[in-house]
């Protein structure tokens, strides 16, 4: 059933859900999503990269590549949203925590 100028309720609700979804978020392939969170885990590029990508490539061209991914601005932005959420976590009094 149309609901706005021919569009489905669905198509408005996904367009709403874009629009509210932060930018970095939506841009972020699933690789650049895990090699976040693998860096945030080990404290180090390379073996994040080395884990993500299952690679057997040179430890040079490993950390190359690390690199050059942590200095993409959307991927480290992701990053220092997902540390300060693991900061603010691990700073939490253990009686606020949800779960």
């Amino acid at each position: 059933m149309p609901l706005i100028q021919g569009k489905s309720r669905a198509t408005i609700a996904n367009n709403i859900s874009a629009a509210l979804r932060p930018r970095h978020v939506e841009t972020l392939t699933q690789k650049q999503e895990a090699f976040v969170l693998a860096y945030i885990k080990t404290g180090n590029a390379s073996e994040a990269y080395r884990q993500v990508c299952n690679t057997n490539a040179s430890a040079k061209t490993i950390h190359e590549k690390a690199s050059r991914l942590l200095a993409e601005g959307k991927v480290w932005a992701r990053y220092e949203i997902l540390k300060g959420k693991v900061t603010d976590r691990a700073v939490e009094p253990q009686s606020q925590r949800s779960g």
